[in-house]
C-alpha cells in the first residue's frame, strides 16, 4: 500500500525588530521573503540557514520528548528513583510498551509523547533544506564567495540527510525526495535506498564543510567535517544491520570514516 503526502513549502524567517515603530512597521512581510525579495544577502541565506536548525531542534527536544522517546531510555536498563515514581513514561519506554504510552492520559497530547508519530514536522525541516540547496545558487554573484556557497549547500545536505535518517530509525520505509516546493505525491521507499542515497549525498560534501570554524560561537553548534563524518558512520552502521548480504561493506565504510575522523582533523 502507497502512503502519499503532499509537502508544501513552509519558510520561516527571524526577523530583528529596531525601537522605532516606522521600522516596524516597513518589515517585509513574510510571505515575500522566498520570492524577489529574498536570497539577495548574505544574512537572508543565513537567517534561512538559522530556521532549519531552530525548527529541528524545536521537533525534536522543545514541542515534542523526541529524544526521550526514541533515543537511549527506549529499551534501556533505567528505572525511577523515589522522587519520580509517578513519571511512568521511564517504565513504559524501558519495556517499549509504546503503545501504552501514547494511550495514556498523562502523555497523549499533540505536544506530548504523541508527536512521536507525526512525521510531517520532519519533511517541513527537509523541504527547507532542499529549498536552501536550491536558492543560494539565485543570490546575486558576489555576495557569497565559492566557498561558502558550497558550506551552505553542505549544511542543507547535512540536516536533510539528519532527518531522512530519524525518519528511517522511527518509520522504516519513507517517502523520499530532494527537490525544492515539492508537490509529486510519493510512494514509500525502501529505507535500506533511502540510507543508501543519504550515504551518497553525504559523501560528496563531507569535505565542503571545515574540521572546525574559527568563530568559536559556531563550534558545536553548526555541523563541521566531523559531524557529517558521524552522520555517516551512524547511516552505514544502521543500513549494516538490515542489510545483511552487504553488511561487510558498510562496516568497511564505518572503519574506514573513523580512521579518517582519528587521523586527519589536524
Amino acid at each position: 500500500m502507497k502512503i502519499y503526502i503532499y509537502i508544501i513549502a513552509t519558510v520561516f524567517y527571524s526577523l530583528s525588530f529596531s525601537s522605532c515603530g516606522k521600522d516596524f512597521l516597513d518589515v517585509t512581510p513574510i510571505d515575500n521573503l522566498a520570492g524577489n525579495n529574498f536570497w539577495k544577502t548574505k544574512q537572508d541565506v543565513e537567517s534561512f540557514t538559522l530556521s532549519i536548525y531552530n525548527r529541528f531542534r524545536a521537533e525534536t527536544m522543545i514541542n515534542t520528548p523526541f529524544f526521550v522517546a526514541t533515543g537511549e531510555l527506549r529499551g534501556a536498563p533505567v528505572y525511577l528513583n523515589s522522587e519520580h515514581t509517578s513519571d511512568e513514561y521511564v517504565n513504559f519506554l524501558r519495556e517499549n510498551r509504546i503503545g501504552e504510552l501514547l494511550t495514556n492520559f498523562r502523555y497523549s497530547g499533540d505536544s506530548g509523547f504523541k508527536r512521536i508519530t507525526q512525521w510531517n514536522k520532519f519533511y517541513e525541516i527537509i523541504e527547507l533544506a532542499n529549498i536552501l540547496y536550491t536558492k543560494i545558487d539565485d543570490v546575486p554573484a558576489g555576495v557569497l564567495s565559492n566557498e561558502q556557497i558550497k558550506s551552505y549547500k553542505a549544511e542543507a545536505v547535512f540536516m536533510r540527510n539528519l532527518s531522512y535518517f530519524f525518519l528511517v530509525r522511527i518509520y522504516g520505509d519513507v517517502p523520499y525526495y530532494l527537490n525544492a516546493f515539492n508537490g509529486t505525491p510519493l510512494p514509500r521507499l525502501d529505507m535500506i535506498q533511502v540510507l543508501k542515497n543519504g550515504i551518497a549525498d553525504l559523501e560528496v560534501v563531507k569535505n565542503d564543510l571545515p574540521w572546525t570554524y574559527e568563530d568559536s560561537s559556531l563550534v558545536g553548534v553548526r555541523p563541521m567535517r566531523g559531524s557529517v563524518i558521524v552522520l555517516l558512520m551512524h547511516m552505514n552502521m544502521w543500513a549494516a544491520g538490515f542489510d545483511k548480504n552487504n553488511n561487510k561493506v558498510y562496516y568497511g565504510k564505518v572503519a574506514d570514516l573513523g580512521r579518517e575522523i582519528m587521523d586527519d582533523n589536524n
